[in-house]
């Protein structure tokens, strides 16, 4: 494969969002003056399985640099799943605070999260339209 230096740069663009997505709080409740927050990667002092997306992320950067296509599309797919995933999830447990919505705000980790999903996807579709096999004469 030849490198794909364009591709690999929309891919590290993308991948900053996801990590981005994954470290800024999802939300954050105030309650009598104490205040808590928990992102994608962490939650009450507790690492969760956000940490397993860093993983794919960081597998899906190095696999664009070394310019290897077909890891590079499955990590960042798996990236993109697992972060979907991850929002639905989360969103799933604000919607039933719905009657405490003063006292829950959403977190820029909310938006980015999605944001990084949809890039890392775009990233890695248009990295593997972009990576021309090189042909080898014999």
């Amino acid at each position: 494969m030849k490198k794909n230096v364009l591709g690999s740069i929309v891919v590290l663009i993308a991948a900053v969002l996801v990590v981005l997505g994954m470290v800024f709080p999802f939300y954050s409740v105030e309650f009598f003056g104490e205040s808590m927050s928990a992102s994608l990667i962490y939650a009450d002092g507790v690492s969760v399985v956000g940490v397993v997306w860093l993983v794919f992320t960081g597998l899906t950067i190095l696999f664009a640099l070394i310019g290897k296509k077909v890891p590079t599309v499955i990590f960042g797919i798996l990236t993109t799943l697992g972060m979907l995933l991850s929002f639905a999830l989360n969103s799933s447990g604000l919607s039933e605070l719905e009657g405490l919505a003063e006292l829950v705000e959403k977190g820029n980790g909310y938006y980015l999260s999605v944001v990084g999903a949809i890039a890392m996807f775009v990233a890695v579709i248009f990295y593997a339209a972009t990576t021309k096999k090189v042909k080898t004469v014999k």
